[in-house]
């Protein structure tokens, strides 16, 4: 991305955001003809899903994944963005409860060796039969309530908590169970790991953006938004300028709200719970038990998941792993998030850290900008009835999808909108 010197532009459609929602923004609305420009207030694009490399290992920023069946998967094949990587296999998968680790139950022998007695599985399928129902229903109340209700035995409890923080990356006391009961069936689809790490995603959106003729900036933050006549103009920190018909905010929730001076966003900012975690990536010059590749930690509230044994993001030989801490919402938590999780592999993985060659803790990590809960709704749609022209999109932006699907989802209907609100003027 280059920085521009001009001192006023003009565009028909102008995005402010340059992480994937942004990009697949742009792209969608130079496609379809609109001029289209695009604000970035860091040096790079990308976001959060921007990846480092350190001594040939691949860093992203957290374990992240895309779902098999989802919608962020399908959205890129339609725009030609090429995902290579592997489907996550269900062999070296374990969970821990009450101090034992089993191994997960998924495919007939792991079920024999989980632990699980004959009346614990079939309640355990009871559930899970029961999810179809709950995911088009309205549930007014949280994930960790209709557990408790639909289920009486500890290990089955802790297994279906488990499943649902592992799908969402949410604490299951404060998601809505709709939400989680739509992302326990994506579930079951698996998921897909990506090679080269998910800046790959997005140095082919930037590409491909370029080529459909949106125009980038850099290190061009927003200051201030001023409506004149049926035109907005950017103020930028620069002292630049973007005049612009509509705007596309690919911004969390709190950014949206300072740049438009908006209400409605302002409460609704106020008013988010969004989703933190605390994440521990290590890089191991050999993986010392190379049959364990996942661990769903039900005492610890944790998993870990070695990414490099399904994707290219490790030298030959090497491994890359991903350790994360649901909700570390307390400076007391923070303490002790990096012992804990450093505990977990220490049983896991034991004589990881003779193999250690590069570790980076992510000590309070964004997952999303507003987790789904009973008493917390996402925002109602992409348009600002209050700014005609201004659009939002996000994970925090009424969907039936969340996380990277629910971002993909909002962009489809704002692009979806601009054409609409166009036809209108």
């Amino acid at each position: 991305m280059s920085r521009s010197t001009e001192q006023e532009s003009r565009a028909e459609v102008c995005i402010v955001g340059g992480g994937i929602g942004g990009l697949a923004a742009a792209l969608l609305s130079a496609r379809s003809g609109r001029k289209t420009i695009l604000l970035e207030k860091s040096s790079r694009a990308g976001g959060l899903a921007r990846s480092r490399v350190l001594d040939g290992f691949v860093f992203n920023a957290g374990p992240r994944a895309l779902y098999t069946r989802g919608f962020s998967l399908q959205f890129f094949r339609r725009l030609g963005v090429s995902v290579a990587g592997h489907p996550v296999g269900s062999d070296g998968a374990w969970w821990r409860f009450e101090g034992r680790i089993r191994r997960l139950p998924a495919g007939f022998r792991a079920t024999l060796q989980s632990g699980l007695l004959p009346g614990e599985l079939w309640e355990l399928a009871r559930a899970y039969g029961k999810l179809e129902a709950v995911s088009v229903a309205k549930e007014n109340r949280s994930a960790a309530e209709w557990i408790v209700g639909h289920s009486r035995r500890s290990k089955v409890r802790a297994l279906l908590a488990g499943l649902a923080r592992l799908s969402t990356y949410g604490d299951e006391g404060s998601l809505e169970m709709s939400a989680v009961a739509r992302q326990l069936l994506l579930a079951r689809g698996g998921v897909q790991y990506i090679d080269g790490g998910w800046q790959s995603i997005v140095e082919q959106l930037q590409r491909l953006a370029a080529a459909a003729g949106v125009q980038f900036r850099s290190s061009a933050a927003v200051q201030s938004l001023e409506a004149q006549g049926k035109t907005w103009r950017l103020a930028l920190a620069d002292g630049n300028k973007v005049s612009t018909n509509q705007i596309i905010l690919a911004v969390p929730p709190t950014a949206a709200a300072a740049i438009t001076q908006s209400r409605q966003l302002g409460d609704f900012a106020a008013a988010a719970s969004p989703i933190r975690a605390a994440c521990l990536d290590i890089a191991l010059r050999r993986l010392p038990v190379a049959s364990r590749t996942f661990l769903m930690d039900c005492d610890r509230r944790s998993y870990l998941s070695v990414h490099s044994s399904f994707a290219r993001l490790a030298p030959e030989g090497g491994a890359l792993i991903h350790c994360l801490r649901y909700a570390p919402d307390t400076d007391a938590d923070q303490a002790t998030l990096r012992p804990e999780l450093e505990e977990m592999l220490d049983e896991f993985q034991p004589g990881w850290r003779r193999e250690l060659a590069r570790a980076r803790f992510l000590p309070d990590m964004s997952v999303s900008a507003a987790a789904p809960g009973p008493s917390r709704p996402r925002f109602p749609g992409c348009a600002l009835a209050e700014l005609p022209g201004v659009f939002v999109c996000g994970d925090w932006v009424d969907s039936d999808h969340l996380l990277l699907d629910g971002v993909l989802s909002s962009v489809e209907q704002c692009v979806g909108a601009l054409g609409v609100a166009r036809q209108a003027a």
